[in-house]
């Protein structure tokens, strides 16, 4: 029986303490049973504890909006000081354009909540301000230049960490993905990309060698919180023995006769 509520059987046991829990107490974490107790202790749900950690922090798009909002009143008061007249149309879009989304990317980076959709909407506005301020650009031609940044648009609205800064609840799904990227032994992922790197610059192969084999050893997929990339640190080790081969054969023509 449950020992919190003895009239109802348990219905199995906690993974961390192995105390008897019953369905009403049972948490399901990572597709484990835990009591609440448990649960609720720090280090047990590491995807709780990682979204907490990004959890309103700014991404480095957040920062680029920031160097975006300084930049733009700059260039359109630069670009009107040396007419020192009236201003055509196209002057008064350009500022009026470049000092509204100045304004939007200071809301950006402050993390106002619907300023996520200024990535959308970015581009629309750059390519209707390019209409609006020379006659000779039509609107297809616009649009076909601005089809890049609207792809990368899209992407950051989507981006899970870009969506933990504004606040925005994710799927777990989302969170362990985001989880394997940032935190699910960077050593070997480190290893795998030097690795790579090492057959063209050599006298790397010794390091990420050794990174590699550090990697290889944190690798533990039955702990908690899983560590894995497991083929990354094997890939970082063949890429750096073949380094270390070429660099070695290297050396030696240049010191044998």
């Amino acid at each position: 029986m449950c020992p919190r509520h003895p009239e109802l059987p348990a219905i199995g046991a906690c993974t961390r303490c192995g105390g008897f829990i019953c369905a009403q107490d049972v948490v399901q974490l990572d597709k484990k049973p835990y009591c609440q107790a448990c649960a609720a202790l720090p280090g047990v749900d590491y995807l709780e504890q990682f979204r907490l950690k990004y959890w309103g922090k700014r991404d480095g798009w957040a920062w680029l909006f920031l160097f975006n909002a300084v930049l733009l009143p700059i260039v359109a008061v630069g670009a009107l000081v040396p007419s020192l007249g009236p201003m055509s149309r196209g002057e008064v879009v350009g500022t009026v354009t470049s000092l509204a989304l100045a304004v939007a990317s200071g809301a950006y980076f402050a993390g106002y909540r619907p300023m996520r959709f200024l990535v959308l909407v970015l581009p629309l506005l750059t390519m209707l301000g390019a209409v609006l301020a020379n006659d000779s650009i039509r609107l297809a031609e616009a649009g076909i230049v601005s089809l890049l940044p609207m792809l990368i648009g899209l992407a950051i609205f989507f981006d899970t960490r870009n969506r933990l800064f504004f606040k925005v609840q994710v799927s777990r799904d989302r969170l362990q993905r985001l989880w394997d990227i940032y935190e699910n032994n960077p050593i070997a992922r480190a290893a795998f990309v030097g690795g790579m790197i090492s057959m063209v610059m050599f006298p790397l192969a010794p390091l990420t060698l050794a990174l590699a084999i550090i990697g290889l050893t944190r690798v533990n997929p039955t702990s908690h919180p899983p560590v894995g990339r497991k083929g990354q640190a094997v890939a970082g080790i063949v890429f750096s023995v073949i380094g270390l081969v070429v660099f070695a054969a290297m050396v030696l023509s240049a010191v044998l006769p």
